[in-house]
């Protein structure tokens, strides 16, 4: 027969799986906490994304590419024997376009730009009675929130991709959802 044993080491190991347990638990909710935070940031704002898409062509003729010395392993001198490998610094292929390019962008939105909301809808101001359709103005309240004050931005409504014809910086806040009419006088 086995002996039994003392309350007291009974006690010890209810200790110590009360401890295990409580540690378990802990790990547990930690675990669920950072996989709730990761869930729940996993949006990305428009102003830093995007998608440019094109082909880069190489303008005159392609550097000579220096070869790669492969005498040190037999099997590499071997597969290569009358095709040397080459280092592709840069890869041409037909018609000049390049392989593998990496592009920076030097210019772009400016944080700030990219950071200001438009706090009401556009309104679209004809330059005439009798001006066609997209001919006039497109005007809007911008919330700048570096000056936490609203820029009123005037667009030529023919060249959205042009800058603004004016900005008018107002040393005041228009709240979001302001909205109203332009009318004649």
């Amino acid at each position: 027969m086995k002996p039994h044993p003392s309350e007291e080491s009974v006690k010890d190991r209810e200790k110590q799986m009360n401890a295990h347990h409580k540690v378990a638990a802990m790990t547990s909710a930690l675990l669920l906490l950072a996989f709730g935070l990761l869930c729940s940031t996993g949006s990305v704002s428009a102003a830093g994304e995007g998608k440019i898409t094109g082909t880069v062509k190489l303008d005159g003729t392609a550097p000579h590419m220096k070869g790669i010395d492969m005498s040190k392993d037999p099997y590499c001198v071997k597969q290569h024997e009358n095709s040397p490998a080459h280092l592709e610094n840069v890869v041409v292929g037909p018609g000049g376009g390049l392989g593998n390019v990496v592009i920076y962008i030097s210019e772009g939105l400016s944080a700030a730009a990219a950071s200001q909301v438009p706090s009401q809808e556009p309104v679209f101001v004809p330059k005439s009675d009798d001006a066609a359709e997209d001919e006039g103005w497109v005007m809007a309240y911008v919330h700048d929130p570096n000056r936490n004050a609203a820029d009123v931005v005037i667009i030529d409504a023919q060249d959205f991709t042009a800058p603004p014809v004016a900005t008018i910086h107002l040393p005041v806040r228009v709240p979001y959802g302001f909205h109203g009419n332009w009318v004649s006088a």
